[in-house]
């Protein structure tokens, strides 16, 4: 039997005469439906998705816009969180 573990839900067996095709059919049609909040979480608009690939993409570039500044604090000692850090700081949180 295969155990296909369903996120959120665990670890469901189904029969090993079902196809992959048809084991994601069952859970699509049967498994999914009985958990509305977790169907509605798979539900996603193509907005929501582009959001959060920026929001990721932004997060990204703030954390790189860190890097000189705290490589220069870590050798000179001095972690002023100004410039470049400080403004990717803020664009890291912000994301």
């Amino acid at each position: 039997m295969p155990i296909v573990n369903v996120e959120g839900i665990g670890q469901v067996n189904f029969p090993d005469s079902m196809s992959p095709e048809q084991i994601s059919s069952a859970i699509q049609k049967d498994i999914l439906p009985q958990f509305p909040d977790l169907a509605a979480k798979q539900s996603r608009t193509m907005g929501e998705i582009g959001t959060d690939v920026l929001a990721s993409v932004g997060s990204g570039l703030g954390s790189l816009a860190q890097f000189p500044g705290q490589v220069y604090g870590l050798v000179t000692g001095d972690m002023d969180s100004s410039g470049l850090q400080h403004l990717g700081r803020n664009l890291h949180q912000y994301s």
